[in-house]
């Protein structure tokens, strides 16, 4: 291992405290640009995030309107005689309330790295990217997992700050009853659906698990058809995607395949993904600290978030799919 003399040192670490400053305002705060392209680079590299709404937010609290009109607003024209109460239309009028809790997360460079880095001035954008990359990894977990009862999570204090999407999908339920992902199971995910929400069909997606995923294929290969085919990507270059009716079934390894009293099931969400909507506050901090024993240089990043479904009866879960060994 290289020895990096005092002076050498301090100087990494004078060019690093440099380099950092340019990040970040009074009190740690990352710069409202910097903010703003830190959380565009943690959606970029999730998977949730990816596929959602995502907002920033000035405050810890934002009231998210949902307006829409669930039932017909034209009717037959009157002549010289305005609509009666009853033939008139209105919105509903409700909220989502998006209240984002705090996240720390921190880590650790070698001096060996400092030293690489500062000297070609890119240790902040390298401190930028690996925060991004773990902090995406981790932001997708605590969105899905979540539970505040602590039931699902074995008590992990990190997932019980607020209810994760699972969770949260309580309005449509299917069970399974142990069968394995198939057409069965995803037809009635469809027929739970409520009607109104088949508008953007082309926009909807089968969220489920990894193993969840292959079963299905599997179910679809065994036809021995060209379908069959299709379904283990024999017809094309890459593995095709799945669909049933016409909705995408999506493999997320994100989602367990250990609940059930077997440990062996999972679950599978019916939803338009875009209607999740994830609100970032724009206060972003940013800290850095030396420990000289452990020759590191220890950087916190602490950041805000929530998640909620815009509409939360749009979404169906299935529960109690069994997954093959």
């Amino acid at each position: 291992m290289a020895v990096i003399k005092n002076e050498e040192l301090l100087e990494n670490l004078e060019k690093a405290d440099a380099q950092l400053s340019e990040l970040t305002t009074g009190g740690g705060a990352l710069a409202p640009e910097q903010a703003n392209s830190f959380v565009r680079l943690v959606v970029k590299q999730g998977v949730m995030t990816k596929m959602s709404t995502v907002k920033s937010l000035r405050a810890p609290r934002f009231q998210l309107p949902k307006a829409r009109f669930g039932s017909r607003v034209l009717d037959a024209a009157h002549v010289a005689r305005a609509f009666s109460q009853a033939e008139r239309s209105s919105p509903d009028l409700t909220q989502v309330e998006l209240d984002t809790k705090q996240f720390k997360a921190e880590i650790r460079l070698s001096y060996e790295l400092l030293e690489d880095s500062v000297e070609r001035e890119k240790f902040a954008d390298t401190v930028m990217a690996l925060l991004a990359d773990a902090i995406s990894r981790d932001i997708d977990e605590i969105s899905l997992l979540s539970d505040t009862t602590g039931a699902s999570v074995n008590n992990d204090p990190d997932l019980m700050q607020f209810d994760g999407l699972i969770p949260q999908a309580a309005s449509n339920g299917v069970p399974a009853g142990g069968a394995s992902l198939n057409r069965e199971v995803l037809r009635d995910m469809m027929k739970t659906m409520p009607p109104e929400y088949f508008r953007n069909k082309a926009k909807m997606a089968f969220l489920t698990s990894v193993g969840a995923e292959i079963d299905y294929r599997d179910s679809l290969a065994q036809r021995s058809t060209e379908l069959g085919d299709i379904a283990l990507g024999a017809l094309t270059q890459s593995p095709s995607v799945i669909k049933y009716n016409g909705i995408p079934v999506v493999p997320l390894h994100l989602i367990p395949e250990t609940y059930g009293p077997g440990t062996n099931q999972t679950i599978a969400l019916l939803l338009e993904p875009k209607q999740i909507q994830f609100g970032f506050q724009r206060k972003i901090t940013l800290e850095m600290e030396r420990d000289i024993v452990a020759q590191q240089v220890i950087m916190v990043l602490s950041t805000r978030f929530d998640v909620k479904y815009t509409h939360e009866d749009a979404v169906v879960k299935a529960e109690e799919i069994q997954v093959s060994a």
